[in-house]
């Protein structure tokens, strides 16, 4: 399986706080810095599974060099990465365990030309797109839409990138919508449509719902699967990343849809339990074996 994976590597500022306030002040209980972003999420994960994909990005080497270093040992390609900012991406998270807000500052990816650059000779047959430039992302969609299968999987910029033209011009081109439960209510809202009425107009479709499980819907027919229980709760950022990374190890592997859905199940309560950072080869062995 070729996939080619879009999204943010970001440097990630997290502040852990009891719970987050609507207004006021809150106490911070910790805080620390790591590598992220849905991209760098992913690749952090799905670099320790093993399975082989094109990471394209827009990322400063001022800020990334280290970021750039831990993905090259781990095997990642980076030379579809465009290396051309001074500083940033670089996200503020501030979570209180089970929710985060998120502060983007987007840095080189506010004047990333993805379109430009992508390798449209590679053919992939999986080509997913998180987070980023809605109307690059779009231009790459309807020129690699005939031998391509298309992921549809904004992230928390739908709530600032997309509007209902270019929502619904996105969707046309996608074979697949990954999403969580809010994420769908900003679509719906996007769209002017219930729930409901607009998941009769998705194509198939994912919808990650935390401890809930996983609703999902592949050839008209949808269904839910319940939460794989992860053995204890660290923080749940960079958790949807990992179960886009399992989802598709198990795709690769030869597993069905379903079956790559639980696959993703198990390696987001892995990381759950630890981070994305922390998570490590033999971990993922032992439980895919």
């Amino acid at each position: 399986m070729k996939l080619a994976f879009l999204g943010h590597v970001n440097i990630d500022r997290i502040i852990s706080v009891r719970s987050i306030p609507a207004s006021g002040s809150q106490e911070v209980i910790a805080s620390r810095e790591v590598y992220g972003g849905t991209a760098g999420n992913f690749a952090l994960v799905a670099a320790r599974l093993g399975l082989s994909f094109d990471l394209y990005s827009a990322v400063s080497p001022p800020t990334h060099a280290a970021y750039l270093e831990v993905l090259d040992r781990l095997g990642v390609d980076c030379s579809l990465l465009d290396t051309s900012g001074t500083s940033g991406p670089v996200c503020t998270i501030v979570s209180d365990t089970n929710e985060q807000i998120a502060l983007m500052d987007q840095g080189p990816m506010n004047s990333w030309n993805p379109s430009k650059s992508f390798r449209y000779d590679r053919k992939y047959d999986w080509i997913h797109f998180s987070t980023g430039p809605p109307n690059e992302y779009i231009a790459i969609a309807k020129t690699a839409v005939g031998g391509s299968r298309i992921t549809f999987d904004p992230g928390q910029e739908i709530n600032y990138m997309y509007s209902r033209n270019n929502l619904e011009e996105f969707l046309s081109l996608s074979s697949l919508v990954i999403a969580n439960s809010s994420e769908i209510q900003k679509m719906s809202s996007i769209m002017d449509m219930t729930p409901d009425r607009m998941l009769e107009e998705f194509p198939d479709y994912i919808i990650t719902r935390g401890a809930e499980g996983v609703t999902y819907s592949f050839n008209g027919r949808e269904r839910h699967m319940e939460a794989v229980p992860a053995t204890r709760v660290v923080d749940t950022v960079g958790a949807g990343d990992a179960f886009r990374a399992g989802f598709y190890y198990g795709l690769n592997a030869g597993d069905t849809p379903e079956e790559s859905i639980k696959v993703g199940q198990i390696v987001a309560s892995k990381v759950v339990s630890s981070s994305p950072v922390d998570f490590r080869r033999e971990m993922i062995k032992d439980i895919l074996d």
